[in-house]
């Protein structure tokens, strides 16, 4: 397929190291790769001019993708390999939803892959278990030097996720530059590397028939010292054993989504004393019940002593959290600063953020989330005139109490909501708006984001 191009023009004029280096940037900033195509292939295809220039610059063809839609994987997989020279390799296997009348020699593409080892920088798998297994028989165990990134995934779609099971050792003696590392579908006994190094970590663990329990996942994450972002979902069990607990001295962000009632217990088992974001995701009332086991009464100290930004995502925006359940979090996480909450009714939280009535006994702070400089409200329906009211003597409830709310930043229904009120709030607070969190499909969780993501939430802000 030759597209051609006009020797007379003045393209055809452009030097071959200035054209190598314009296919480099075009290759580099084509983040979707075509259907049919790859961006490489097609340049490789306009003219002979550009055919030799891009068969002789190596950083075009590092990027190596198998993927089902396209035949010839085992030749072009060849051909990249070779272009490529001794650069590191990005590899990107796809080899999920085919109907069982479709045969790839899976073993042969895996065992020319493994044969350069010593220049994969990232894998990203999709495949079947059995097809894992056969990965992992052909990885030579002793090192991966320039391994940066694993993104294993098995196919749901498959009937074979829990067969197999296997205790497997992978890079044993070296993955120095290993950083991030996320699993899904891939149970905790099937196989990790050394991950000393790591500072990202995302886990989602199958759900139903390959439950695993805080006790195995603290034996994962023991020793992790440089690790700064955790993201862990799936189903948890009680095996009736007490996780030991874990010491990570370097976490900063946490993400959860857990399915059982293990949160607590998860939380519990993690001391983080660098811990600034946590985001506690489909989470539900009852969840907060065992989090007096996360508050030490007799130093008085909280668990998570950083702590700055919470954000609490329900398993529905409707669903409403009594004002003991908003007093129960705010106690455990008294240190923050910033909140972000998607809920639909609001009314309990915000009579929860109030002063306490002169009088009442109780040994918490006249006044909770006495750090509380921020408030991130979103909603995709308007507030009632009623909520309106509960918000504005709120913020007026604390500016005299000397706790004042610095920052509203709310979502486009709330804000409409509030019209009538807007400028009293502006004279006494800072207003934004916000669009965080508010398109994420009800099927889809927000930890379906890329893990190199900075979970601020602020800075998720468009």
């Amino acid at each position: 397929m030759s597209v051609g191009v006009d020797m007379l023009s003045p393209i055809s004029a452009i030097p071959s190291e200035v054209l190598s280096t314009i296919f480099e940037a075009v290759c580099l900033s084509s983040s979707l790769r075509p259907t049919r195509l790859p961006v490489e292939i097609v340049l490789s295809h306009v003219s002979g001019h550009w055919r030799s220039v891009s068969l002789n610059d190596p950083h075009l063809w590092t990027g190596i993708h198998v993927d089902l839609r396209a035949s010839g994987h085992l030749p072009m997989t060849e051909a990249y390999l070779s272009r490529s020279g001794a650069l590191l390799l990005d590899i990107n296997l796809d080899l999920g939803y085919r109907t069982n009348t479709e045969q790839v020699d899976v073993a042969s593409i895996y065992q020319i892959l493994a044969a350069h080892i010593h220049r994969w920088y990232r894998l990203q798998l999709v495949c079947c278990q059995q097809e894992l297994n056969t990965l992992l028989d052909l990885i030579p165990t002793p090192a991966a030097p320039h391994l940066r990134r694993i993104d294993i995934s098995l196919d749901a779609s498959t009937s074979d996720v829990n067969r197999d099971m296997i205790n497997r050792d992978i890079f044993s003696q070296g993955a120095s530059s290993l950083m991030y590392i996320r699993l899904r579908g891939v149970a905790l006994q099937t196989c990790l590397p050394p991950l000393g190094a790591v500072t990202h970590l995302r886990i989602d663990e199958p759900a139903r028939d390959s439950r695993t329990s805080p006790r195995k996942l603290s034996y994962l994450l023991s020793g992790l010292s440089a690790l700064t972002h955790l993201v862990l979902s799936g189903d948890y069990e009680d095996d009736g054993i007490p996780p030991i607990p874990v010491e990570l001295p370097s976490l900063r962000f946490l993400h959860t989504l857990i399915f059982t009632d293990m949160l607590p217990t998860i939380l519990n088992m993690i001391s983080a004393p660098q811990l600034e974001s946590l985001l506690l995701e489909k989470i539900f009332p009852e969840d907060t019940d065992g989090f007096a086991d996360l508050q030490d009464l007799t130093s008085g100290s909280p668990k998570f002593p950083s702590l700055k930004s919470l954000t609490l995502l329900p398993t529905s925006p409707r669903q409403e959290f009594p004002e003991s359940t908003w007093r129960n979090v705010m106690r455990t996480f008294p240190s923050i600063s910033h909140i972000t909450l998607s809920f639909d009714n609001l009314t309990n939280f915000l009579v929860s953020l109030r002063p306490q009535k002169s009088g009442q006994t109780s040994q918490e702070p006249a006044v909770p989330l006495q750090n509380l400089c921020t408030m991130t409200l979103i909603s995709q329906l308007r507030l009632f005139p009623s909520a309106t009211a509960v918000l504005c003597n709120t913020v007026s409830a604390r500016i005299i109490a000397g706790y004042p709310i610095r920052k509203l930043r709310l979502s486009k229904g709330i804000l409409h909501g509030l019209r009538d009120k807007l400028d009293w709030l502006r004279a006494r607070i800072t207003l934004e708006n916000t669009k965080q969190y508010q398109n994420i499909p009800r099927n889809t969780y927000f930890a379906d984001l890329p893990d190199d993501e900075v979970w601020k939430p602020e800075e998720h802000d468009s």
